[in-house]
């Protein structure tokens, strides 16, 4: 059969990762090596200076009108470097940080360093999980700050397990301490705690590390009933990292999951499963799960989406992953937007969706993948907008049609048309540059093989609807054209030529910094390969973390200030939190912050 490839459009594109955007740094006695803005954040790094205990960090700019001192417990020693990293930041590009060597016990302000000129970008909240959301999903407002009355919790390999806070566990507002991170997350369950919540990873959580995990195949669970938990689980810096467990997300609403990596899970990296809504997971580092052979050699899921309806996949790294993204397991899953991820040399699943109606796929990277890229069955309908296809053997699939009858060459191994036996979904595609692919199939009207034989209806413009003739071979789905509705979000996509440049940039996919993580892929022998890499497997089973101390106190949360109230004039601003001077005081007690009149 013919083999029929469309690239649509020619473009001008340049690979080069975006310049890295950082701040003037003045060095007085403390030497700053590093100072740069991320989204909604700013790190700064620094040699140790002789004779210092500790140093206080103070951020200024955004919400802060003055140098604010930061949390003790996001200044941290690696060595030869020390690391601040100051999340909760409003976006601007006039931030300043100050690092103040402590000496002794007391601050020597002379030897202070100082950086300025620092830009914080807003995370993007595009998509469906902030689609006719009231608030901001997790513990933050959609301007990057804190909620109002939000608690911090950090959480580390040294007090995963003893960590204890104060959770309403009934109607009439009765609390129980809970101890340890998934029996503090397990009080969700009672479906009445709904106060903000921001749990901060430190450093690299190995399963030994932590207590009971409450899913024995997937890892620490996050587990509502119904409620808006108002709950993010946020790494902190560039290396925060969950190794041998994932995350499973069930009965949840209004949950995010930010700037952490997962690699060896036993089964499922991510996964957002039953009767959740409005989930957001962004800017996360996913690796191999634990080899279990055959289809799961490099793990099962790498972020599976079920039982979820409206929810947001993005700016998402997946590291040779084998199968990255499935969508619904045949239960109802709908108003998931996947975006901005970088498919760095993974296989399939990107994603691979069923039942699903409202399915918005755009300006992800697909960068050397060895089997399909957008996979659609069971009557889904998917939109396809501005996504950049590096050698994707099949940057789109219609199952029972198209490349997945055909197949390219005819070889004996390529005539299977197994990418699925269900009855096709469709896809409308609009502006998506496509390089070096096997096969793709446009819909082309009135022509006798490919009127039926498509991998997907290519409008010429944005607004373009799909004729309600052009339908499935199997199943006779239709497209719903909901992207064209009224009723659809607002969004603002990047230029396609645009995409892998801000994928791989400063702000784009994964972690901070892109993570302490690295590992390059020669393209010349894996954009085909779909095997594990020995190497990278090998690296991933022995990663330690580089970490060393943490300058803040790990028993409580915040600071455990139990008593203590504050007149009006003084300002006491936590990460994030800003003061209202109409309260006559602050009270802090287990990080928890009330407001006195």
């Amino acid at each position: 059969m013919k083999k029929h490839l469309i690239i649509s459009a020619l473009l001008a594109v340049s690979l080069t990762v975006a310049a890295f955007d950082s701040g003037t740094i003045q060095n007085n006695g403390v030497t700053i090596t590093t100072a740069a803005g991320w989204n909604e954040s700013l790190y700064a790094e620094w040699e140790p200076y002789d004779g210092a205990d500790s140093y206080h960090v103070y951020v200024k700019g955004g919400q802060y009108a003055d140098y604010t001192k930061i949390d003790d417990q996001l200044v941290r020693n690696y060595g030869n470097t020390n690391r601040a990293d100051v999340p909760g930041l409003k976006a601007g590009d006039d931030y300043c940080i100050k690092i103040v060597p402590v000496v002794n016990g007391a601050e020597e302000e002379s030897k202070a360093s100082t950086a300025s000129q620092i830009t914080v970008k807003n995370f993007n909240r595009d998509g469906y999980a902030h689609h006719n959301a009231t608030e901001g999903i997790g513990a933050y407002n959609n301007d990057g700050t804190l909620k109002d009355g939000a608690r911090v919790l950090y959480v580390s390999r040294d007090n995963a397990k003893t960590i204890t806070l104060d959770m309403i566990v009934d109607n009439k507002g009765k609390t129980e301490t809970r101890t340890g991170i998934q029996d503090i997350l397990k009080a969700y369950e009672k479906g009445v705690e709904t106060r903000p919540l921001a749990i901060r990873i430190i450093g690299l959580l190995k399963k030994d590390d932590m207590p009971t995990l409450g899913s024995s195949s997937i890892g620490l669970q996050v587990k509502g009933k119904g409620q808006n938990m108002n709950l993010t689980i946020e790494g902190i810096g560039n290396d925060a990292t969950f190794h041998g467990f994932g995350v499973l997300v069930r009965n949840c609403r209004y949950v995010e999951l930010s700037n952490f990596a997962v690699m060896m899970h036993p089964e499922d990296g991510i996964s957002f499963d039953t009767d959740n809504e409005h989930l957001w997971g962004h800017n996360l580092d996913i690796f191999y799960g634990e080899n279990k052979g055959g289809d799961k050699a490099k793990g099962d899921g790498s972020f599976d989406v079920k039982g979820t309806l409206h929810a947001t996949v993005s700016a998402i790294h997946y590291w040779d992953s084998g199968k990255c993204n499935l969508n619904s397991n045949k239960d109802q899953v709908d108003y998931v937007s996947y975006h901005h991820n970088w498919f760095d040399h993974s296989d399939s699943r990107h994603p691979r969706v069923r039942v699903s109606q409202h399915l918005h796929v755009f300006n992800n990277y697909y960068d050397g993948n060895s089997k399909y890229g957008v996979g659609a069955t069971t009557g889904s309908c998917i939109f396809v907008e501005k996504n950049y296809f590096r050698h994707c053997k099949y940057p789109m699939l219609i199952s029972r049609q198209g490349s997945d009858v055909h197949n390219g060459s005819g070889s004996s191994d390529e005539t299977k048309g197994n990418f699925s036996k269900e009855d096709g979904g469709i896809i409308k595609a609009f502006d998506n540059y496509i390089t070096d692919a096997t096969s793709f199939e446009p819909y082309v009207a009135g022509d006798a093989l490919y009127s039926k034989h498509f991998d997907a209806y290519v409008a010429t413009s944005r607004s373009e609807q799909v004729p309600a003739d052009v339908k499935t071979l199997q199943g006779d789905t239709g497209y719903n054209n909901f992207d064209t509705s009224s009723d659809f979000y607002t969004y603002t996509p990047d230029a396609t030529e645009d995409v892998p440049s801000v994928v791989t940039g400063q702000y784009g996919a994964g972690r901070c910094q892109h993570g302490d993580f690295q590992y390059t892929f020669d393209n010349a022998t894996q954009d085909k390969n779909y095997n594990v890499i020995t190497d990278l497997s090998n690296k991933l089973a022995n990663y330690e973390s580089k970490l060393v101390k943490i300058y803040g106190d790990m028993t409580t949360s915040i600071r455990n200030i139990k008593t203590s109230s504050f007149n009006k004039s003084t300002r006491y601003n936590l990460t994030g939190m800003q003061v209202d001077d109409s309260y006559k005081g602050i009270v802090i007690t287990n990080g928890m912050k009330t407001m006195q009149k």
